[in-house]
């Protein structure tokens, strides 16, 4: 993964997608959760992934598995969407 600069943050939808997409380990799951189509939160994941250079989910048939940078960035990212939520 690479440095993002900050004229290049990911929107908050792209990480909801990525978050929820990542604690399913299911992008049909998330899109139930998020009231998006599975194909919505793909390409919102694509576009986080393009951002950040880095691959956070193999696509396995069906399936999508977290990599190893995505498992955790997945981690972090619960941590400071939490921290978050507790500040508003």
């Amino acid at each position: 993964m690479h440095s993002v600069g900050h004229h290049n943050l990911p929107s908050y939808a792209l990480l909801r997608s990525f978050e929820c997409a990542a604690r399913h380990e299911s992008f049909t799951q998330a899109a139930e959760e998020l009231h998006l189509t599975q194909s919505a939160v793909s390409r919102q994941v694509k576009e986080l992934e393009d951002i950040m250079g880095a691959t956070l989910f193999r696509r396995v048939g069906r399936r999508v598995v977290l990599t190893e940078g995505g498992r955790r960035f997945a981690a972090d990212l619960a941590i400071d969407l939490e921290n978050l939520k507790q500040s508003v």
